[in-house]
């Protein structure tokens, strides 16, 4: 199957297991999702195909932006701090998403389950990462910034109590 399709068959998916999701007769379908329109539940149906395509298939972002007529930049945006924020906050929309990715997965085969594993333990392995680097850098510059007169033993301490607090 090559991405074109690929593409498509998730976009079906997700357009179908929203209908199948909400039952108060508005129904979203594929022109929407890939139209302009800023409506809730067309922008999470975006959300989730963009952010699915990008997970499971090895689609270019340019051809997902192509796709669902938006640029590749909105792509990231759409599959990360969108997908994000919905994934957290809004309980109807991970179901609506395990749910396709479960069916996705069903339908390609197990090679495609594994990939997508490996690219969801990299992704929180790199936020871990910007974590942990936002912390050294919170350290280096209270270890940088020192109270006038202060020993750096005193200073150690003060950074350990709070780091203590903290926890």
């Amino acid at each position: 199957m090559e991405n074109t399709e690929k593409m498509q068959t998730i976009l079906t998916m997700v357009v179908n297991r929203y209908n199948t999701q909400y039952d108060d007769g508005q129904k979203i379908n594929e022109d929407g999702v890939k139209g302009r329109s800023r409506v809730a539940r067309l922008n999470k149906a975006r959300v989730m195909t963009a952010t699915i395509i990008r997970n499971l298939t090895k689609a270019k972002l340019q051809e997902i932006g192509k796709f669902i007529n938006r640029d590749h930049a909105n792509v990231i945006h759409l599959s990360t701090v969108s997908h994000d924020a919905f994934y957290l906050h809004d309980p109807l929309y991970k179901v609506v998403y395990e749910d396709v990715v479960s069916l996705y997965l069903g339908k390609v085969g197990s090679m495609e389950y594994v990939l997508y594993d490996v690219r969801s333990y990299i992704q929180k392995i790199l936020k871990l990462e910007l974590e942990v680097q936002s912390c050294k850098n919170e350290l280096m510059s209270m270890l940088n910034g020192s109270i006038e007169g202060e020993s750096i033993k005193a200073k150690r301490q003060r950074i350990l109590t709070e780091l203590q607090n903290i926890i």
